[in-house]
């Protein structure tokens, strides 16, 4: 049983065996963060080699209910995938959301030598500072920034280790809007999603969207390389009927 993709966030590595399906968690790493590893499951979802096979997880919440806060991400891992530590001693947390399995089984690869704690929340509702992240429950597109090593150990780019750069998030209208800044210089790809049907260009300081613009299916994720002339993303709304 081999790792067959591997996604850097927040400088620890997750890896993901698609065959066994089985997601190796950094050893570093006594408390895992779910919107880290949704994070990361976005990645390898929509990677080279994650893309042939079905998908891995579903993520629900991150509705904001006033300012500062906002419902407890829900990540189900679907069929038989398990979270598995690389740790091998003492206790392992799961915290900042829920993770659970679609059939109701354990979401964690049996390991005697680990205590598993998972923080189930019932209210189901997260606070954060002025600092923290906060997400809109209006029609949202989500964008992350990616980098990382072109190669990897062998030459094979999906065998390289990538990491998140940068995250922000456009409210979809009827009129196109655009980030406000360029993409980080590191930025080798960068991963979208949303809570609406929206259409979405990607171009210089002057891109639009329009009705012939991308078309990005409510819930869908879109894994987009970067040349040198993308700079921003502009998005709106579906015109599709």
């Amino acid at each position: 049983m081999a790792v067959d993709y591997t996604a850097t966030v927040d400088g620890k590595d997750y890896g993901f065996d698609f065959e066994d399906t089985r997601i190796d968690v950094d050893a570093t790493l006594d408390s895992l963060d779910v919107e880290n590893l949704y994070t990361a499951i976005k990645d390898a979802q929509s990677s080279q080699v994650g893309i042939v096979y079905n998908t891995i997880a579903n993520g629900e919440g991150l509705a904001t209910l006033s300012a500062g806060i906002q419902t407890f991400l829900t990540v189900t891992l679907l069929t038989t995938w398990e979270v598995n530590t690389l740790k091998t001693s003492g206790k392992f947390e799961v915290r900042g959301g829920n993770l659970i399995r679609q059939d109701g089984a354990d979401p964690f690869r049996d390991n005697p030598l680990i205590t598993y704690i998972a923080f189930l929340s019932q209210a189901g509702v997260l606070a954060t500072g002025s600092g923290g992240d906060t997400v809109a429950n209006n029609p949202t597109v989500f964008i992350e920034e990616w980098g990382g090593s072109l190669l990897g150990p062998i030459g094979n780019v999906e065998e390289a280790a990538k990491h998140r750069i940068a995250k922000t998030q456009l409210a979809l209208g009827s009129t196109s809007v655009r980030t406000s800044f360029d993409f980080d210089s590191n930025a080798k790809y960068i991963i979208i999603t949303c809570n609406a049907d929206a259409q979405f260009e990607i171009g210089d300081d002057s891109v639009s969207a329009s009705s012939g613009s991308f078309y990005l299916a409510k819930g869908a994720t879109r894994k987009i390389g970067l040349e040198e002339a993308d700079k921003r993303i502009a998005v709106i709304e579906s015109q599709i009927t």
